[in-house]
């Protein structure tokens, strides 16, 4: 175990989230209601960036592959100018991503992780396996 935590910089305006959808393929089953959050961002003082697989629609289930929806995050954990990075919801397939996720990144890189429901596999995860990270937010 570490001496200290890594705390991520505080999020501000004009910063930039990464939007990302680790599960189940709600913006493209909910489009009206994922514009509405991302306008909500906007209007926060925030840019947005979804992610290649963020609206995604493999089937009824998921967005993308495990391997493209962990790709998603570890690109935006990677990326410079990526402040944040906000799930856009749950579902039951957010462990599948659990052995595509670079630890090593996410520790080198701390951001801030947001998310709920079945996100919370992640968060704990991310938590658990990267004692020296504590980004992991979850909203409820």
């Amino acid at each position: 175990m570490p001496d200290r935590l890594v705390l991520p910089p505080a999020l501000k305006h004009g910063d930039t989230l990464a939007v990302v959808t680790p599960s189940w393929s709600g913006p493209a089953e909910l489009p009206a209601a994922y514009q509405r959050g991302l306008a909500e961002l906007r209007r926060a003082g925030f840019r947005v960036r979804p992610m290649p697989h963020a609206e995604g629609r493999l089937n009824d289930w998921v967005a993308a592959t495990a391997e493209h929806r962990a790709d998603d995050i570890n690109t935006a954990f990677a990326a410079d100018d990526v402040a944040g990075i906000i799930c856009t919801i749950g579902g039951e397939h957010s462990a599948q991503l659990l052995p595509h996720i670079d630890l090593d990144l996410v520790v080198a890189n701390p951001k801030v992780f947001c998310g709920y429901s079945d996100v919370t596999v992640l968060l704990h995860a991310l938590h658990a396996r990267a004692p020296a990270w504590s980004g992991a937010t979850d909203l409820r």
